[in-house]
């Protein structure tokens, strides 16, 4: 009752004992059951379109093949990068340890 939606259906005029087509109101010969027909082999259509292999998965095969090994040499490249990083900044607190334990000593 909130979200209304229209739904195609076939519909009967007293005049004529053949359905009208539900998107252009006019009469057509086809009835609920060839209808039903022609929805089966639809079906049928889209279901092995749907099964056909895409030719674009190759692509997609190799980028998931190698996408854990990619992730973990990012991974290891920035452990190492914040390794380095890390260990210049130690370096960079002792000589400023020194420095402050310099000028104590001096006075």
């Amino acid at each position: 009752m909130l979200f209304p939606q229209w739904v195609s259906s076939m519909d009967f005029s007293w005049f004529s004992r053949w359905p009208h087509d539900p998107d252009t109101m006019t009469v057509t010969m086809d009835d609920p059951a060839i209808r039903d027909a022609f929805n089966k082999q639809e079906w049928v259509e889209s279901y092995f379109k749907g099964a056909k292999p895409s030719t674009s998965t190759k692509k997609q095969d190799v980028l998931s093949k190698w996408l854990p090994w990619i992730a973990v040499a990012a991974v290891v490249l920035v452990g190492f990068w914040m390794y380095q990083n890390m260990a210049h900044l130690s370096q960079n607190m002792a000589a400023l340890q020194n420095q402050l334990n310099a000028i104590k000593g001096g006075k």
